[in-house]
């Protein structure tokens, strides 16, 4: 259950402005509060205020959040979020904190984004006692010298939770890499454990309570898919591509890949990992699955698909959540259209920025919506040569110098090469050689040293 919500440094929002659902002293309207613990929580709240006085924005502050807490900031949007009416907002954080009930245990947790850097700079996850008393789980942070930290109040009830706990929070210390920069704490315990009680599984039930959050909007549209069960625990993401995003943009990413993109309206296919924790090993084409879909937010069905093919993708989220590929026959099948409502994938060059290709894109498309979202991530290309190189400028330089080193090296050779030999064949011509003997000794050289040295090279 929520209890509050902070927000600072987002859209209209620049100092921090908080809603609390714990109730006053006054008595009436007993049947709209829940007690639980030593807490008074209502059970639901209203905002009300003049138009644009940012009502709808604390709800997108809420739903921006919970992106970034559950898949971490590289699927976000984080252009033009911060408080643009004051100077250098956007070099400052933006900063979210829930204060939730779980189980009659209250928890405050929170995250500060970086919007200029797109990486997480403050977490932590708290759990506050009935005497208010407030143990950190973990809180992570950068210190005034630059350098990444995560550390715990907890004393441990075992030897292995304070060995498993500090393997974690490790990942998030010095050494921090730029994958774990972008994710969540809370995201990456969730997600490797499961204990059913103690530490971990505090921390699996906060996780688990923003994954059950549900945020409507006045505009909302329910024409996504959200997921097919074989198993309770065993689930997929469903998604539907045109030709272009199939062949140009998804189906390199991924290898073995047996079998053509769904045709048929019952048609599916599967990733490699996903069959092999359904007990699948060998997969063969013509399979039969019994998928519970959830389609949108309050419709599911229970359909047979027959498996079409298969992938084997090489990426860092668990196989129980890849992605099953249908035909645009079975969406249309449920009622929607992929021409009316969809997302676009596009290829940018290799030589630009995240920044460069977001500010573009949204150059390019104005005018064409107000709830147009764009979010742009460096290509894999790009992110290699400004590892090694910096950028592409540097990595040209670089090239750059290193041919110049060579002309400069082997043109010195060749000229003290040249100026010996003009020595010899004015030695030769000295004592009477001819012409035609000078050429027979030099295309000699060259037979002996030229040939042997290219046909080494080339072995």
């Amino acid at each position: 259950m929520l209890i509050g919500f902070s927000v600072s440094n987002y859209k209209s929002f620049n100092e921090s402005q908080s809603i609390s659902f714990l109730a006053s002293k006054i008595t009436r309207h007993k049947m709209h509060i829940s007690k639980i613990a030593n807490r008074r929580i209502l059970k639901s709240g209203m905002i009300f205020g003049a138009n644009a006085g940012g009502k709808s924005n604390l709800v997108k502050a809420i739903f921006f959040s919970r992106k970034i807490i559950l898949n971490g900031v590289s699927n976000v949007n984080l252009s033009k979020r911060h408080f643009r009416l004051a100077k250098d907002k956007y070099i400052e954080p933006g900063v979210f904190e829930y204060r939730i009930m779980i189980d009659n245990q209250e928890f405050s947790y929170g995250i500060a984004v970086s919007y200029a850097n797109r990486e997480i700079v403050g977490e932590w996850l708290s759990e506050i006692k009935s005497n208010e008393e407030e143990i950190y789980l973990f809180n992570r942070g950068i210190d005034k010298d630059g350098l990444s930290y995560a550390e715990s109040d907890i004393l441990f009830e075992t030897k292995e939770d304070r060995v498993k706990l500090n393997f974690y929070l490790d990942g998030f210390g010095e050494n921090i890499s730029d994958a774990y920069r972008k994710k969540t704490i809370l995201n990456d315990i969730a997600l490797r454990t499961t204990d059913k009680e103690g530490l971990f599984a505090k921390i699996r039930k906060v996780y688990e309570w923003f994954e059950d959050m549900i945020i409507l909007f006045p505009n909302s549209k329910y024409s996504g898919l959200n997921d097919a069960a074989a198993e309770e625990e065993k689930r997929c993401r469903i998604q539907v591509l045109d030709k272009p995003a199939w062949e140009n943009i998804i189906k390199p990413a991924y290898t073995d890949i047996h079998g053509d993109y769904p045709k048929e309206k019952q048609e599916i296919m599967l990733s490699l990992g996903f069959l092999k924790d359904m007990g699948i090993e060998r997969p063969k084409k013509g399979m039969e699955f019994c998928f519970q879909v959830s389609i949108g937010l309050f419709r599911s069905e229970e359909e047979t698909f027959y498996l079409g093919g298969w992938y084997t993708d090489y990426t860092d989220i668990p196989s129980d959540s890849g992605v099953g590929y249908i035909s645009e026959a079975k969406y249309k099948d449920w009622g929607y259209d992929i021409e009316k409502e969809s997302d676009i994938l596009i290829c940018q060059s290799d030589n630009m920025d995240w920044r460069e290709t977001e500010e573009r894109l949204y150059q390019d498309v104005t005018g064409k919506g107000s709830d147009l979202e764009i979010t742009v991530r460096n290509t894999y290309a790009y992110d290699a040569v400004k590892k090694t190189a910096g950028s592409y400028g540097m990595a040209f330089l670089g090239a750059l110098g290193v041919l110049s080193g060579m002309f400069f090296l082997i043109h010195n050779v060749m000229q003290i090469s040249m100026a010996g030999d003009v020595r010899q064949m004015g030695l030769l011509n000295t004592i009477g050689t001819t012409k035609k003997q000078i050429r027979n000794i030099y295309f000699g050289q060259i037979v002996r040293i030229l040939i042997p040295s290219v046909l080494a090279g080339v072995l």
